[in-house]
């Protein structure tokens, strides 16, 4: 999802996968560099329905946001909830993922807040981590008792955390813009500029 427009009401796939997301109480605007940014002030969000090509079961899997929060906590995207899921999240201005694999949580956290744009990264790794990386460095990572083991029964959502949560206690709405975020099976592979 890059965030370049909104049509009926929904935000376009631009993998090529149709996994288009519905938009409640989000605009685009316009972000840095020229690009458009989904912009959410604290109750709006992104539904994203649950397809084969989001399935994050018994694999490594990448979820990478680029944003600039004006809320110190709040959920940048999530999917699933308290026995298999993933999330990428902001308390005290620090990036952090939460995985949970059959109900067990884990969460790596950045030492360090961001206060401007920053491309965070959440990855399962092959050999089952759970790593942050921040403007392309790993900033935290643990060992993880497995992979996700079934598809999350929720669906994803950018900007909250719906339904059954990832996190407890579940982080407000995020507040602030989104440039972009990806999703891919396997470890974090940077685009080139």
């Amino acid at each position: 999802f890059d965030f370049a427009t909104i049509q009926d009401s929904q935000i376009l796939d631009v993998s090529g996968n149709n996994n288009h997301g519905q938009v409640h109480n989000a605009v685009l605007v316009e972000g840095r560099d020229g690009k458009k940014a989904l912009r959410l002030q604290g109750d709006g969000w992104i539904e994203v329905p649950k397809s084969d090509s989001l399935d994050p079961t018994d694999s490594a899997w990448t979820a990478e946001a680029v944003f600039k929060s004006e809320k110190p906590d709040g959920v940048i995207l999530a999917r699933g909830g308290k026995s298999q899921g993933y999330a990428l999240w902001l308390k005290q201005n620090r990036p952090i993922f939460t995985v949970v694999v059959d109900g067990e949580s884990v969460t790596v956290e950045a030492k360090e807040a961001v206060t401007d744009w920053a491309t965070v990264v959440g990855t399962i790794t092959p050999d089952r981590k759970a790593t942050v990386q921040v403007d392309g460095r790993v900033v935290a990572e643990a060992p993880l008792s497995g992979l996700i083991q079934r598809n999350p029964s929720d669906t994803m959502q950018i900007g909250a955390d719906l339904g059954s949560p990832v996190v407890e206690p579940p982080p407000p709405k995020f507040v602030g813009w989104i440039e972009r975020v990806r999703l891919f099976s396997g470890e974090y592979k940077p685009e080139k500029p």
